[in-house]
């Protein structure tokens, strides 16, 4: 199911450099959020925001603007709810549309005793990886990663090859997640590549395929 609505930027909305503020947009993104999530219940429920993930905001918003919200389920445990966010602002029909940012917000199913309660059997349709589409699978499957990073010490996808839980082929997926800030975030690209800088310029240009690359760490090529 996906939710779809727009928010007009109205003056008091503004900061004092002219640009909406950025915590209101937060708040609009977890109202539009909840109300998706509201959606795939069958009664109305306690739902409470226990997190949303890294915010880059990569244009900012002036007044008059129309910002558009784009809501799908993304990952469903046994107490919580994922949505996936689309913040965008501009025109679609005339090709100027921009996306701010995406992101990913969850919650949690609240009891009468306010606390956790299993949320699969209030939902009106079953939600698994199995019935998303291939864009909702992507977003089930970085919802997995994402859990599973926190649970561990940060590893470098070197790391995670040689721990036979990334596979080189898979390289592009992590530099788009590290890109997002959502992989190995704060460091260099070739550090979260696990790639000295030599090795990881011969891979930019071409020259070194990483599963080669591995190969020769492992020989101790590169160090």
């Amino acid at each position: 199911m996906v939710n779809e609505s727009t928010r007009l930027v109205r003056p008091e909305h503004l900061n004092h450099h002219g640009f909406l503020f950025g915590g209101t947009l937060l708040e609009w993104l977890d109202e539009q959020a909840y109300m998706g999530a509201a959606d795939l219940l069958k009664i109305d429920m306690n739902l409470v925001t226990v997190g949303i993930d890294r915010v880059e905001f990569k244009h900012p918003i002036t007044e008059g603007s129309i910002v558009r919200f784009r809501v799908v389920p993304a990952h469903c445990g046994k107490t919580s709810l994922t949505m996936y966010a689309e913040v965008s602002v501009g025109d679609a029909r005339a090709g100027t549309r921009q996306t701010v940012f995406d992101a990913y917000v969850t919650f949690v199913c609240l009891g009468s005793n306010n606390k956790p309660m299993p949320i699969g059997d209030l939902l009106v349709t079953p939600i698994t990886r199995d019935t998303q589409d291939e864009a909702g699978k992507g977003y089930w499957d970085e919802v997995e990663m994402q859990r599973a990073a926190r649970k561990r010490p940060q590893r470098n996808f070197r790391e995670l090859c040689m721990m036979c839980e990334a596979m080189p082929h898979e390289i592009d997926k992590y530099v788009q997640l590290w890109h997002n800030n959502r992989f190995v975030s704060g460091k260099p690209l070739h550090e979260a590549l696990g790639m000295s800088q030599t090795a990881y310029g011969l891979w930019a240009k071409g020259e070194l395929d990483y599963a080669e690359y591995l190969k020769q760490y492992l020989q101790g090529t590169w160090r």
